[in-house]
């Protein structure tokens, strides 16, 4: 019995030894791969290519250098008025009369 146990000690220790055999061929494998491969054009993410960080540029022209302060003004009230409800500055309904009230509890006699 002493000798079966030994047998299987012998199989898993190979075992782990081929497993790890495959794990350094897989890992030497990535590392040349590694170094053969090319990096992005850039150098780069290329989601990011050509992104500058800091304060960018002003653009040449959206058109509302040629406004007069009035005309901003009478542009925001036009869209203030189209984005709110016809009926926004109508007054709400009066709330119910609220009925009698109940207390919430036993009432105690004040202590004085």
């Amino acid at each position: 019995m002493a000798s079966s146990t030994t047998f299987q000690k012998r199989q898993k220790e190979r075992a782990r030894l081929d497993k790890q055999r495959d794990k350094d061929a897989v890992k030497k494998q990535r590392r040349e791969e590694k170094s053969t491969r090319t990096d992005s054009p850039g150098g780069g993410d290329p989601d990011i290519a050509g992104i500058i960080p800091g304060p960018q540029p002003m653009a040449e022209s959206d058109g509302l250098d040629r406004l007069t302060p009035r005309d901003l003004v009478n542009a925001m009230e036009s869209a203030r008025a189209a984005s709110l409800p016809t009926d926004a500055y109508a007054v709400a309904p009066p709330l119910a009369a609220p009925g009698p009230a109940t207390p919430a509890g036993p009432q105690r006699p004040d202590r004085t």
